[in-house]
């Protein structure tokens, strides 16, 4: 991955940020600032954030906040339908969002209307993993056969593998306004405003795994951060429960791919979507300088350490032969 000109941009802000001092500011006087007043690396600002992006987002503003102990971040985690409309609204309620997308047409001519001009940056590239029962006898599906099962002309685990039990598929989202939710309408539904009868809608990305882990027939659909950082708890805890589906694309469908960061990196697994931050705080204060920690060196280790892949920083494979 090359980076731009503006990634070279940011590098060099980023540089610059982060050799200020981290203690505390003061005004004229000698007294400290109020928590109202804030800058790159100091004061408190509200954040909200795609809730499948929450593992990844809660390691960044502890490296942030340890790095620099006078900044006060509160993300709030909701469904993607609502993070723009936090955006939206007037005032310092929320600087900048985390979401899945870049701003649709539509909005951006609202924020211009608004005389308001968001910055997009691409800060990683992610997927969504299909999740299953651990009982559930099959652990790959073709990205045909999920077309077909929320088209609902495959009906049952039977129809996918003969030696599966005559079990009715649900489906099992995290939310309506998901931004798991829209991806699959868009990559699978034609962009369909509903989804069909065998779908469901549970709330959280923990409650998709949840479900499927207590439902044979279940099969979830989660942001793969939840499952993507070997090393992390709760990600470790999650894959006793589950297994993840492996997928074929269209152009190679009888290559089966796991949402593994190689392959998202490649985009060999079919289900992959990009990490966007969007600010609207036209200025140097904390949430830009947020931003600019996580598409920095230190941010993108986060990144990579997590399981996804960075967008900023140049990507390197290594072939390991275990023979």
């Amino acid at each position: 991955m090359k980076m731009k000109t503006k990634n070279k941009v940011l590098f060099f802000s980023a540089m610059v940020l982060f050799s200020w001092s981290c203690g505390s500011r003061t005004n004229a006087d000698g007294t400290k600032m109020t928590e109202f007043h804030d800058e790159a690396t100091y004061g408190a600002c509200s954040v909200s954030v795609d809730e499948s992006y929450s593992l990844i987002m809660d390691a960044e503003k502890d490296a942030f906040e340890a790095t620099y102990p006078d900044a006060h971040l509160k993300i709030v985690y909701k469904p993607e339908g609502e993070l723009v409309k936090d955006l939206m609204r007037p005032g310092d309620s929320t600087r900048f969002i985390v979401i899945s997308r870049d701003l649709n047409e539509e909005e951006k001519k609202i924020f211009d209307a608004k005389n308001s001009h968001p910055t997009v940056l691409k800060v990683a590239y992610d997927a969504v993993a299909i999740i299953n029962n651990k009982a559930n006898t099959n652990d790959s599906l073709s990205i045909e056969q999920l077309r077909q099962i929320l088209a609902q002309k495959i009906t049952t685990w039977k129809q996918v593998d003969p030696k599966a039990k005559e079990e009715a598929i649900n489906v099992v989202f995290d939310n309506k306004q998901s931004g798991n939710a829209r991806f699959i309408k868009e990559k699978l539904l034609n962009n369909s405003d509903k989804f069909p009868s065998n779908c469901y809608a549970v709330n959280t990305n923990q409650d998709v795994i949840n479900y499927v882990s207590e439902h044979p027939n279940a099969m979830g659909v989660i942001g793969v951060n939840w499952i993507s950082d070997k090393d992390d708890s709760t990600s470790k805890a999650i894959m006793k429960k589950i297994k993840v589906v492996a997928i074929s694309s269209d152009s190679l469908p009888k290559a089966y791919y796991k949402p593994y960061q190689a392959y998202i990196y490649q985009k060999t697994y079919p289900l992959c979507r990009e990490v966007y931050i969007i600010n609207r705080e036209g200025r140097m204060g904390l949430g830009t300088g947020f931003a600019i920690y996580i598409a920095s060196d230190k941010g993108q280790r986060i990144v990579l350490k997590d399981g996804l892949v960075p967008a900023t920083m140049p990507v390197r494979l290594v072939n390991i032969n275990r023979e």
